[in-house]
């Protein structure tokens, strides 16, 4: 099995185990990998060791919650928090802001793809892999789990593999959303680096795609060159 579906496959357990404690072991039994190799792996593709993904999962989907109807302590204790101050306490490190500052940011438009991880972010923004059917190939080659998540949710079309509609409408407001982001945080901060950690402050966005935007925009005339 590819290495990429396999994370994949770990970041889906730990989507189904969000409310619960994992520990390494449990991860390894998912994967089938060693502990240092799970974490060297994650670490290439993810950006950041499991133990420390999965803290910051339980956060954003925290996060979600706090767009519905639901208190503050209602979440807290929802993602694992023992108290409203403990939860509140970890937001803030994470995300620059309390748990009431974010949920105000629903009412601005700003949103994510919230039912989609971070490796399927990054594939609804690869090209579309529907030429595999027109050669008469395997139609997911080395990401099967990937696109057949994708296709559950909505996001890919079964027979044309390609975005649906819906998913074509959500994909053009995230990118707004990044790109609008992206273009006020590059006022206040002058490298690549601190342009990505303040973002992602503010909206869930995987580090290819933050490149790719970012690319995208300078070359728009959008925002300053910040990769000189």
């Amino acid at each position: 099995m590819d290495s990429l579906n396999r994370i994949f496959q770990v970041i889906e357990y730990m989507n189904q185990h969000i409310n619960d404690e994992l520990s390494l072991d449990n991860l390894c039994i998912v994967s089938g990998y060693t502990k240092s190799h799970l974490s060297y792996l994650f670490k290439f593709y993810i950006g950041e060791t499991p133990k420390k993904y999965f803290y910051k999962q339980k956060l954003r989907y925290g996060a979600n919650l706090l767009f519905g109807s639901e208190n503050v302590l209602d979440v807290a204790l929802k993602t694992g928090f023992s108290s409203h101050e403990a939860f509140t306490r970890a937001f803030k490190k994470e995300f620059g802001m309390t748990p009431i500052e974010y949920r105000k940011l629903h009412y601005k438009g700003l949103s994510i793809l919230t039912d989609l991880n971070e490796i399927e972010l990054t594939m609804t923004f690869s090209a579309s892999p529907a030429y595999r059917v027109f050669l008469g190939l395997d139609k997911f080659g080395k990401y099967y789990d990937v696109y057949q998540s994708l296709i559950n949710k909505g996001f890919i079309d079964n027979q044309s593999l390609d975005s649906t509609l819906e998913g074509k409408q959500l994909i053009d407001k995230y990118y707004w959303d990044c790109s609008m982001v992206m273009i006020e945080l590059s006022k206040v901060f002058s490298t690549l680096e601190e342009l990505y950690e303040n973002t992602i402050k503010l909206i869930n966005i995987p580090k290819p795609l933050f490149f790719k935007f970012a690319y995208d925009l300078v070359d728009v005339g959008k925002m300053r060159n910040i990769f000189l």
